[in-house]
């Protein structure tokens, strides 16, 4: 078996058993890595899971947060990425409906080892299948027996015999799992690889110390009580209180319980030197947290570790100065007011006191102040690091932290100056503190997001064929959508390896219904504190607050997007998705900075016409959801490979040289086009829309003027900006587009409709064709060669009609070239000319920009003299003209609309 055969298997073992792996940093000594509670005493001890990021940096991890979940792959491909970090799970673990659990044979209780075997076989005897199960020895000798039980046993403790001596623990046998070291971890052998034991009866062993977790220990006798006196718990420094009162949840129960009984020791020396009355005691505080975290026999341990001369933690900063300042907060009336007051904590050390300034009787006794003075920046700065030792600065949100989760208070930095103040003992311009933290952790930089990523690529790899389809997979909707989809997770990667990049675009996910879990499918795309939806840019606060929450999550939701988007607000918004820095201030900093964005937005509609300006759907990339619920679960299982994806769609564009156009999160042109017609089934159609559609059906320019006065009927006395801004937003929608055009000496804004936007030249003339016969001797083709209306090109032009000769026609006939018109029996006489062909070789109508030679004119005669005319552009743009000059529009291939011309069954055959 290979060396990293037993650290794949155990991986395996877990998994198949659905237990929680979690990491295992080596120990270090105190003085490499103290405890930031405690100097004395080791953060890393070899026990308490953390993990290796480098052969000497460990870093902890918060094991609470998986009492009930397992922790993701990427997180597993981050802990045991050092081949020294060990391996360690939880006892109490619930999978199914039972309890996972270790029998803990502990050799520290034990004279020798063989005692300790002999205890092992004498359980082997009482309860046989513990004997085939999973077995594994500890680093100091003993045992830990893995089992299942459908219910806990009802105590922790355990002896083999009835009123013996403790022997172990039930490890997970408390209210909350535990935190067990396993093997391969280095010092830890798997004894027996069998199949867990199913423990359903627990007499084969006696409880110890107390019957266990429901039963309370008992209370020493009560202490009478004072009326007016404080409690001693009042007197306690700003950590033990948390701790005592449950404000603070300890990373170690171990670590909080000597805390408070340390500080209440330490508070019980104190103020018996001082006379201080207070009520309550050591033993009444230690049952208080007996009861609170079920640990008796544990606290009766600690109890014997206690130093009997223990002080307060506030005098080993400041002195009995600082206990006599909570005395004359919390007893003020026992505490005599100082002749002299002594700031302790100033910029410059103060000088050694004179024996004036200590002579009133009345004064209690005042040390020189040792510690945590400084007369600059650097001794602050040293002190800070030495108390915070993991101090880092999060790349992403650009702001210091002091662990894995905590931002150092950058809410407001006064209560960062407090922290310092409680805990180290420093009181300094809350600027000094902030400018030395932000430097401080500027010297160890990290970027949790990034890691993330590489993370999941390093696990999972490139798999590209997982993105191809997740429109399809998530939401029921294929084509369009899968790109919109895959583009978008690029675009997250993107912005977090390079914040600031261009991002102008927002994948939004559309459905009417409520509860198809749209948000939900946004939240469980991210890891959690990367996921926001609370900005609010519809009035909701400061701008300059809203902003922020771009700089602190990944993915921004817009949920309920078209409240957002109201009219006055189109412009804005579009200008705010293609912002790539945001100029602020951040709480902790004193001056503007420009901040790049590293995260994208994202919305959520149930609204179907919730784009009011059609021009600017563009940015706006729709899913609508046509499944009954988004399989969320499935996301979830899948998420860490999907950014493994996308992270490799990254880097391979990074790799090929970062070509704009192949940009792997920008849409190509015929995607742009795709995206807009998807969005154009979400805008919003004025009431206007379909009256202002068949006005300028026939047209070839109108203003907004002629649209209100002609087709709305709007005096002009009563037209006003608002109706005009309507007006446009309809002629947008239909494809038109405005042009300032010069006519003499007036400038007027007109519109020009779809392919026809060419404004016209000053002098153009109004529309007026010169039909000539094409055997006259006035007409000559002009078409120069190439053009599509040249005749040698008339066979690879689909829909041209310029043959000038009866054998070119029949050649056209046959090919269906020239039977793209077949006009209607009832408008065609015996005499009809139905291929009579004539040129326009007058100058090109109004508003077109199209030479006379490349467009032709056919014309049928029916039986009431009638001239039916098919009019033939460059780009197969046709038009029919009837009686009165009326003009029919093609719109779609194969289809003609008309507006009070009678084409009975005219149809358009494109050639094939």
């Amino acid at each position: 078996m290979t060396p990293s055969a037993p650290r794949a298997e155990i991986r395996i073992t877990l998994q198949q058993l659905g237990l929680p792996l979690l990491p295992v940093a080596p120990e270090f000594p105190a003085s490499e890595y103290p405890h930031p509670k405690n100097p004395n005493k080791p953060r890393f001890t070899g026990k308490n899971p953390s993990y290796l990021t480098s052969p000497r940096n460990p870093k902890i991890v918060n094991h609470r947060q998986y009492h009930e979940t397992i922790p993701a792959d990427a997180e597993l491909a981050r802990w045991f990425q050092h081949p020294d970090t060990g391996f360690g799970t939880k006892p109490g673990f619930k999978v199914g409906d039972r309890y996972f659990l270790a029998i803990d044979l502990d050799r520290k209780h034990f004279e020798s080892q063989a005692d300790c075997d002999a205890a092992l076989a004498e359980i082997w005897s009482r309860c046989p299948t513990l004997a085939e199960t999973r077995i594994e020895q500890t680093r100091s000798g003993g045992y830990h027996l893995w089992c299942w039980s459908a219910k806990k046993p009802g105590f922790v403790n355990w002896a083999l015999d009835p009123n013996g001596p403790q022997l172990g623990e039930i490890l997970g046998g408390k209210a909350e799992p535990a935190f067990m070291v396993i093997a391969p971890t280095n010092g830890y052998n798997l004894v027996n690889d069998g199949d867990l034991a199913e423990i359903t009866d627990w007499s084969f062993l006696h409880p110890t110390g107390k019957p266990g977790p429901a039963t309370s220990p008992p209370l020493p006798a009560a202490q009478p009580q004072v009326v007016g006196l404080p409690d001693i718990t009042a007197f306690f420094s700003p950590t033990a209180a948390a701790y005592y009162n449950d404000v603070a949840t300890p990373d170690d129960r171990s670590e909080a319980i000597t805390t408070v009984l340390n500080e209440c020791q330490g508070w019980v020396n104190w103020l018996a030197e001082h006379n201080i009355q207070y009520n309550g005691d050591l033993m009444a505080v230690a049952s208080f947290m007996a009861r609170k975290y079920d640990a008796e026999d544990k606290i009766l341990r600690i109890l014997q570790t206690i130093d009997s001369d223990v002080t307060p933690a506030c005098t080993l900063r400041g002195g009995d100065e600082s206990a006599w300042k909570k005395v004359r907060k919390v007893a003020p009336g026992q505490a005599p007011k100082p002749n002299n007051v002594v700031q302790l904590h100033r910029r410059v050390k103060p000088s050694a006191p004179t024996s004036e300034s200590q002579t009133a009787d009345s004064d209690p006794p005042l040390e020189q102040p040792k510690p945590y003075h400084y007369n600059s920046l650097t001794q602050l700065m040293e002190i800070i690091s030495e108390e915070f030792p993991q101090l880092w600065w999060d790349e992403f949100e650009q702001s210091p932290k002091f662990d894995e989760q905590t931002s150092p208070y950058d809410t407001e930095p006064g209560q960062l100056r407090m922290k310092i103040a409680a805990e180290v003992g420093i009181k300094a311009p809350k600027e000094d503190i902030a400018d030395a933290v932000v430097y401080i952790a500027r010297q160890n930089r990290r970027n949790p997001i990034v890691e993330y990523l590489k993370d999941c690529y390093a696990l999972y790899g490139a798999n590209s064929e997982l993105l191809a389809d997740l429109g399809d997979r998530y939401f029921g909707s294929g084509g369009i959508s899968n790109t919109f989809v895959r583009k978008t997770l690029i675009a997250a990667v993107a912005r977090a390896m390079e914040p600031g990049c261009k991002q102008e675009t927002m994948l939004i996910l559309q459905d009417p219904r409520e509860g198809t879990r749209k948000t939900d499918f946004f939240q469980t795309l991210v890891p959690d504190s990367y996921f926001d939806n609370s900005m609010q840019l519809d009035g909701g606060g400061k701008y300059e607050d809203q902003v922020m929450h771009l700089h602190r999550c990944w993915l921004e939701e817009m949920g309920e997007f078209e409240r957002i988007w109201k009219r006055k607000e189109a412009n804005f918004l579009s200008h705010f998705l293609s912002i790539q820095a945001d100029t602020l201030r951040r709480p902790y900093m004193r001056n503007l900075e420009t901040l790049p964005r590293p995260s994208i937005l994202v919305g959520t509609t149930n609204r179907d016409d919730f784009i009011i300006e059609a021009g600017r759907n563009r940015r706006f990339w729709i899913v609508p959801v046509q499944i009954e619920k988004i399989p969320v679960e499935q996301l979830a299982v899948e998420r860490d490979r999907l950014w493994a994806a996308a992270y490799a769609e990254y880097q391979g564009w990074v790799e090929r040289g970062r070509n704009n156009a192949e940009c792997p999160w920008w849409l190509s042109d015929d995607e742009r086009k795709d995206a807009a017609a998807v969005a154009a089934e979400f805008t919003r159609r004025d009431p206007w829309h379909d009256a202002i559609a068949a006005f300028v059906q026939f047209r070839q320019e109108v203003t907004v003027s002629e649209i209100l006065t002609e087709c709305i009927e709007q005096d002009l006395a009563r037209q006003d900006g608002y109706q005009a801004s309507r007006v446009a937003e309809v002629l947008r929608q239909l494809g038109w587009k405005s042009h300032r055009l010069r006519r003499g000496d007036k400038r007027p804004t007109v519109w020009l409709p779809p392919k026809l936007d060419h404004p016209v030249q000053p002098g153009s003339p109004a529309l007026s064709e010169q039909v000539i016969q094409p055997n006259s001797s006035a007409h000559q083709p002009s078409s120069p060669p190439g053009s599509p209306g040249h005749p040698q090109n008339a066979q690879n032009f689909p829909g041209s009609l310029c043959p000038h000769n009866n054998s070119d026609r029949k050649v056209l006939k046959e090919k269906g070239v020239i039977q793209v018109i077949q006009p209607p029996e009832s408008q065609v006489g015996e005499a009809s000319e139905v291929d009579r062909v004539l040129e326009v070789t007058s100058r090109p109508p109004l508003g077109q920009g199209v030479p006379p030679q490349q467009k032709t004119l056919a014309t049928y005669q029916g039986k009431d003299s009638d001239l039916w005319q098919l009019r033939l552009f460059a780009g197969q743009q046709v038009e029919v003209v009837g009686r009165r000059g009326d003009m029919v529009q093609i719109l779609k291939p194969g289809w003609l609309v008309a507006q009070d011309v009678p084409l009975g069954d005219l149809e358009f055959h494109p050639p094939p």
